[in-house]
């Protein structure tokens, strides 16, 4: 059974996407107010009996966050737009018209603007339920191709024609909506890495090789590929990009060094733990030996006689919990020296970026343009991947520190003196 033709849909391609919303961000500020990590296992316990101040610090990030995920304006008014047709085509009726009738009142309307016949086509296809299915099976750029190709969406500007072998290749790349894709979301300095890396593997030899004429050499590669460009390389949002893309390395590097540390911790304390239990294990049978024969010599009946030994137990688990507290100390220690030693890194990172921020004229104009547009939607999301990264940091120091009580605590309750002495007792099924 085929579904009835959509109107709302073939109009909504014509809006614009719905994009993140760059902040002005301190990252100075949010680096100063990380959480010190406690110096060693006790301290860490006194860290664990107050309320964590990771909570609020990631509280704050989060919020921070949920900005950069609000739409900016553009995109809001594209959802009251989109909502306003929609309550417009049910005060029209048009759930109730046949599909011939929709499609009449759509070029009635002029909805879609133009290439709306294309749309109006794209939308009659949507109809069928296998053609749906095949659709949504689609990447995201395999469905940009696909609607280019249909005429739904704009296809890409095409790319001026060039003897240079380099740029050629470049211009064939750039062919594959999925590579298109991939570019655009690059920093001037990654899409730089690239070309550089592309010369090396193809054997481009610029040296040796002979200059193009003038026309061939003449604007960059981003020009060619995406058209001249009020963001080009040098303007505040793309050095803001560049900047925020250096800090969110950094930040990532940390975080990742940092994460390690704490699923390293946490798996040495498992291991502990196990090979403290098999101790135990083996201190039983231990017992179970001596019980068996010491009932043996007082002339008692039945099986399964042990004979405890409670100080030997406690200090197998004073031994293990010793050389844990060791070990956190070790991790607090490591960790309190990654997060000093990339101080240096970090703030200089945070000033060239503050630095590209406070350059950025905002206003409609920034969104408006379509260009800028993308460039700010990166800009998002790499200073919300920025954030992401910190926040990761914040959470490993947090586990670092509460697992480091934890184990502390153990220690302290395994530690206490045992008044118990040693007592022939006879265990289950004697």
């Amino acid at each position: 059974m085929k579904t009835r033709l959509n109107l709302l849909f073939f109009v909504l391609l014509t809006l614009p996407a719905l994009a993140q919303t760059p902040q002005r961000t301190d990252f100075t500020a949010l680096l100063s107010q990380m959480p010190p990590l406690p110096g060693n296992a006790q301290s860490a316990l006194a860290f664990s009996q107050q309320p964590s101040p990771y909570l609020p610090y990631s509280d704050k990030l989060r919020s921070i966050l949920d900005a950069i995920q609000q739409p900016n304006p553009v995109s809001q008014r594209a959802v009251q737009k989109g909502m306003a047709m929609d309550a417009q085509f049910k005060a029209d009726g048009v759930d109730k018209m046949t599909d011939a009738q929709k499609i009449a009142y759509a070029r009635q309307k002029n909805l879609g603007g133009p290439g709306s016949d294309n749309r109006l086509a794209f939308a009659e296809q949507m109809k069928d339920p296998a053609f749906q299915k095949r659709f949504q099976a689609m990447s995201t750029q395999e469905k940009m191709a696909l609607m280019q190709q249909q005429g739904v969406l704009a296809k890409p500007a095409a790319v001026p024609q060039t003897s240079n072998p380099m740029q050629a290749d470049m211009v064939a790349m750039m062919q594959d909506p999925a590579m298109r894709e991939k570019w655009k979301n690059m920093s001037q300095a990654e899409r730089q890495a690239f070309i550089e890396q592309q010369k090396k593997a193809k054997g481009y030899d610029t040296s040796r090789r002979p200059s193009a004429p003038t026309s061939d050499t003449s604007g960059s590669f981003a020009d060619m590929i995406d058209g001249p460009s009020t963001a080009a390389s040098g303007t505040p949002v793309m050095n803001a990009i560049d900047a925020v893309d250096a800090l969110q390395t950094a930040l990532t590097n940390l975080a990742k060094s940092t994460q390690t540390l704490a699923e390293q911790q946490l798996q040495q304390a498992n291991q502990r733990q196990a090979a403290m239990q098999r101790t135990l294990t083996e201190a039983e049978k231990v017992q179970q030996a001596e019980g068996m024969a010491e009932a043996k010599r007082q002339g008692k009946s039945g099986q399964n006689w042990v004979l405890t030994n409670p100080a030997a137990d406690r200090q197998i688990r004073v031994n293990a919990g010793t050389e844990q507290q060791k070990a956190d100390n070790l991790t607090l220690s490591t960790a309190h020296s990654q997060w000093t030693q990339q101080q240096g890194v970090l703030r200089q990172a945070i000033a060239t970026y503050q630095k590209a921020m406070t350059a950025i004229n905002y206003g409609e104009s920034l969104y408006a343009d379509d260009t800028q547009f993308k460039n700010l939607t990166t800009l998002a999301g790499k200073q919300a991947a920025a954030l992401s990264a910190l926040q990761s940091i914040a959470d490993s120091f947090s586990k670092v520190a509460l697992l480091s009580a934890t184990n502390q605590t153990n220690l302290i309750n395994n530690s206490q003196p045992v008044s118990s002495p040693r007592q022939l007792m006879q265990g289950d099924g004697g």
